[in-house]
């Protein structure tokens, strides 16, 4: 299997393209799809780059490299603790092959160190952060080795302000009134969100009105001029009716190469 691959089912709405540089990840999220998607039991102990990774990077994009959005990463976080500089390695090979690439990490403090890298991309990048909660004490519950989401807002803010372009996954929305906060409080900083809700955990997903909840965050972001994606696991007969074309269109703002 390529490196670089198309995600299917609902990896799909993330982006066109993807690439996991890591087997596992440190943070711990008990809403995590990982070790069941990979059928690995110690995925948030043994967190390791692929084997001989650059190396086959380089040879899969000196064969063919794409000119359309690689996501880093569908499983596993880009910038966990143990990322030693193989991404930064790996966003600067894409860049050389005329890749465009859209980040989502939940670790901004080492993200942040390749900001010089990030502007070398100049429209062809776009840096996402996956955002659940506002709370930090539910943050903690839920997501107890990640950093916080005031740290991760501040990293989006601070790359915004050095002009690129920023996005995040409200996904899972495990608590809608939590979601509705984060649009609020960071609206100023983010140019485009991806909406979904827990959707594996039938205990979370129990007795809140999606309907409600959606159709609010629609009309917040549109009233704010957003970009944004409402995923299928939002998408009831009511508010499919409500969305209007390009808010169903997961490609819309994928990223294509531009000189």
């Amino acid at each position: 299997m390529p490196l670089i691959y198309e995600p299917r089912g609902k990896a799909r709405e993330y982006s066109p393209l993807a690439l996991n540089i890591f087997s596992g990840c440190p943070h711990g999220c008990i809403y995590c799809f990982g070790p069941a998607a990979l059928k690995k039991k110690d995925y948030f102990e043994s967190i390791q780059p692929k084997s001989n990774f650059l190396n086959l990077l380089e040879k899969e994009l000196m064969k063919s490299a794409p000119r359309s959005q690689v996501l880093l990463s569908f499983i596993g976080d880009p910038y966990n603790k143990h990322a030693n500089g193989i991404t930064a390695m790996a966003l600067l090979m894409l860049l050389r092959f005329k890749t465009p690439v859209a980040v989502l990490t939940k670790a901004p403090d080492n993200a942040i160190l390749d900001m010089d890298i990030f502007k070398k991309f100049d429209s062809n990048l776009k840096f996402g952060s996956s955002l659940t909660f506002f709370s930090e004490n539910k943050s903690l519950e839920f997501e107890p080795f990640a950093p916080l989401p005031t740290k991760r807002m501040t990293a989006l803010d601070l790359l915004h302000r050095n002009g690129i372009r920023t996005w995040v996954s409200l996904e899972p929305v495990i608590e809608p009134e939590e979601a509705l906060k984060i649009i609020d409080f960071s609206s100023d900083f983010v140019d485009e969100y991806r909406i979904g809700k827990i959707n594996h955990m039938k205990d979370l997903e129990a007795g809140k009105d999606w309907n409600g909840f959606t159709m609010a965050a629609v009309d917040k972001l549109r009233s704010l001029g957003k970009n944004f994606y409402i995923k299928h696991s939002l998408r009831s007969p009511k508010v499919d009716a409500y969305l209007r074309l390009e808010e169903k269109d997961p490609d819309l703002y994928a990223l294509k190469w531009k000189d």
